[in-house]
């Protein structure tokens, strides 16, 4: 499992939860979904932009905005 993955499991089992409602606390399990969203973006641009700057880009082929994401990700384990 992933940083991001992780992240949101743990969004969906720390969402306020009333037994009476019988149903989980969607919008809570939604704005917690979309902080960690926001949160991983703005990581992922710090990213790039450190990268950038120490020019540290990888590999001298070009690579897609996933790729890059990829490499994003197996930094941050």
């Amino acid at each position: 499992m992933n940083k991001i993955a992780e992240l949101h499991l743990e969004a969906f089992t720390h969402t306020e939860y009333n037994p009476e409602d019988k149903v989980p606390n969607y919008v809570g399990i939604a704005k917690a979904s979309a902080e960690i969203t926001e949160q991983i973006a703005v990581e992922f641009c710090q990213w790039l932009d450190y990268n950038a700057q120490q020019r540290e880009y990888y590999p001298m082929r070009i690579m897609t905005t996933k790729e890059l994401f990829q490499e994003f990700l197996k930094t941050n384990k």
